[in-house]
């Protein structure tokens, strides 16, 4: 697709310098005007091209036109008329958009400001058409219809006015007079653009959509392992900028690396963008409070993009395996001893009676002998025992191996009121008390007023998946861990990162969430409900889409994620004796803390499809705003 791009300007000339009465005064006024055709754009879609390797564009012509009458004098509250329009001479429908800048030059060419410093007034005023067809969205005003061949537009203003109350005294000293503009220029310039209005996606100005227009359309097949930064060498960039990731057939897309034009200000509260949905909705972190109300900038850094500049426990502790939920059941935490001389029956199974245990003893099913003896072959699938050695016992007594690396000390569970490890796991796993950080986020959410603006928001999944995939508490047939300090009975979400810098530093995204338990929603239409609000916490996997490695040497300190602080991601890690889970830290790479560790919170909600940028470009200085 091309566009040609024209912008016209109109010049007000130097106001003269008369005896003059409050509030009114005579400005020699010279028009530079530009009328009938001042611009032609040309767009043609890619699939236009014939086999003699010719476009087709010549039947794609626009006019615009720009008409008023030209006088003599300027006076305040004078309304010089101006008309802008557009015509569709072309062969197929197009939509239109204009955008409209103002200047104040003094007779130095210095710039002044629209607004009087003196006075406090808007200098010039833009009349808009009522009605006209025209809506402003973000820094352009988009012709609501589609343009068919022949037809011209409304126009999008009717005039300019020099504002009534301007005191423009060119003698004495005045601290309320307008006197700087005395002698000074003004220039209205305006930018006019049409598209084929097939091709009209390419201007739609939901946030979703600008994400999605900012991406790179080239393939780059990201090494997740890797950092992304800035280079003209796509394979040295490693996916820097706006991506597309696909995932079970659906797009997604991503910020990625050193970026600084995903600022936004919703609510009041200043947020990066993360990335879009499956939906059409827009995920945002949260990164601090404005500049000021009237300086509407986002330049919070450190601590400051976090909430209530401080730290938070993830959980109560981070002994027991339930410490990694964003809510959780039961409370079991690990035990560990020195094994006794006589030695245990290690079995594969378990039946329950009541408050009596008793070991699966049946061929194959168990090992017999002493700790240094049996513990190797244990580990591989033999986990059920009696503490006391016994092959039957009390619920105080009935244990679950779960680490065979030391010769002088054993790990277990205590598995008394459980039939087995799978309903120990469940009951760890059940949501039903909050944890410290989800208490948190929601309390910040509400006294920031946050939910009175709650109706913006997709109830999207924020996913806490607690899924088992390594280790002794994947269940009674998977090994134990080998090292004591490596991160037994990991957590691998089937939407989150694989993140095993142990083994292989690999890192791989993944986004749907493998449960409905985990999946963490306001209402249990695609979630469990278990939210008091549509917030939550960013995942692993989207840190390693925004550009975060598996070690210290593969992440940019530039990433635009990286505040130099610890902060808690909602995804599980894993469980040695101590609960674990996932967060960007200052190196910055993704590490694992255990949930007693205190560290910052940045929130994340996700805009719904539709939601629309009303002015700005996304830099820190001049944030997308959006409603």
């Amino acid at each position: 697709m091309h566009i040609i791009n024209k912008s016209v300007k109109i010049k007000v000339g130097m106001l003269k310098k008369e005896k003059v009465k409050k509030k009114a005064i005579v400005a020699g006024m010279t028009l530079l005007v530009f009328s009938a055709v001042i611009g032609v754009t040309m767009a043609v879609n890619h699939d236009k091209a014939v086999f003699n390797n010719t476009f087709g564009i010549n039947n794609y012509k626009t006019v615009f036109t720009e008409d008023f009458a030209s006088p003599s004098n300027w006076r305040t509250c004078e309304t010089i008329d101006k008309t802008i329009t557009v015509t569709n001479e072309a062969s197929v429908p197009i939509v239109a958009r204009i955008k409209l800048d103002e200047q104040w030059l003094d007779k130095d060419k210095q710039e002044l400001p629209l607004v009087s410093e003196a006075s406090g007034l808007t200098m010039a005023i833009i009349n808009f058409a009522e009605n006209s067809g025209w809506e402003r969205r973000g820094e352009y005003y988009y012709y609501e219809n589609d343009i068919a061949p022949g037809e011209t537009t409304t126009s999008v203003i009717t005039g300019v006015t020099l504002n009534c109350e301007a005191n423009l005294a060119l003698s004495g000293i005045v601290n309320s007079n307008d006197r700087a503009y005395g002698g000074s220029e003004y220039h209205l310039i305006f930018t006019a653009q049409t598209l084929q209005a097939d091709s009209k996606k390419n201007w739609d100005d939901k946030i979703s959509s600008i994400v999605e227009v900012q991406s790179n359309p080239r393939d780059f097949h990201i090494d997740f392992t890797n950092k992304a930064i800035a280079s003209e060498d796509i394979f040295i960039a490693n996916g820097n900028g706006v991506q597309k990731y696909t995932e079970n057939g659906e797009d997604i897309y991503y910020y990625r690396g050193e970026i600084d034009n995903n600022y936004l200000i919703w609510a009041d509260q200043c947020w990066r963008i993360l990335r879009t949905t499956y939906t059409g909705g827009t995920k945002l972190i949260y990164s601090g409070k404005p500049s000021s109300d009237k300086v509407r900038q986002c330049n919070a850094t450190g601590a400051d993009v976090e909430i209530n500049n401080t730290v938070y426990r993830y959980a109560i502790s981070s002994w027991a395996l339930a410490d990694v939920g964003y809510q959780y059941g039961d409370r079991v935490e690990v035990k560990w001893g020195s094994p006794i001389a006589a030695g245990y029956t290690f079995a594969n199974d378990v039946t329950r009676n009541g408050s009596t245990y008793t070991l699966d003893t049946s061929v194959g099913q168990s090992v017999t002998g002493t700790w240094a003896e049996q513990r190797t072959t244990a580990a591989e699938r033999y986990h059920y025992f009696c503490t006391d050695g016994a092959t039957s016992c009390s619920s105080s007594k009935i244990a679950y191996l779960f680490d065979y690396t030391s010769e002088d000390t054993i790990y277990y569970f205590l598995l008394g009121g459980y039939n087995d490890i799978e309903h120990l796991k469940e009951a760890s796993f059940t949501n039903r008390n909050n944890s410290l950080v989800k208490t948190a986020i929601e309390s910040w959410f509400e006294k920031s007023g946050l939910s009175e603006h709650e109706d913006d928001l997709e109830d999207a999944v924020y996913c806490n998946d607690r899924t088992i995939v390594t280790g002794a508490l994947k269940g009674k047939d998977s090994p134990s861990p080998t090292v004591p300090s490596f991160v037994s009975g990991v957590f691998y979400q089937a939407q989150h990162s694989k993140y095993d810098k142990y083994e292989s530093g690999n890192l791989h995204p993944l986004l749907e969430c493998s449960n409905t338990r985990d999946s963490f929603t306001k209402s249990t239409a695609n979630g469990n409900g278990r939210l008091a609000h549509k917030v939550g916490l960013i995942t692993g996997s989207e840190l390693v889409l925004a550009g975060f490695g598996s070690e210290e040497i593969t992440t940019s300190l530039n990433n635009y994620l990286y505040s130099g602080r610890v902060t808690w991601t909602m995804s599980p890690y894993g469980y040695s004796s101590n609960a674990l889970v996932m967060n960007f830290a200052t190196w910055p790479f993704i590490s694992a803390r255990g949930t007693w560790d205190q560290h910052g919170l940045r929130p994340v909600v996700t805009l719904k499809a539709g939601m629309k940028v009303v002015s700005g470009n996304g830099t820190k200085t001049n944030p997308y705003i959006v409603k």
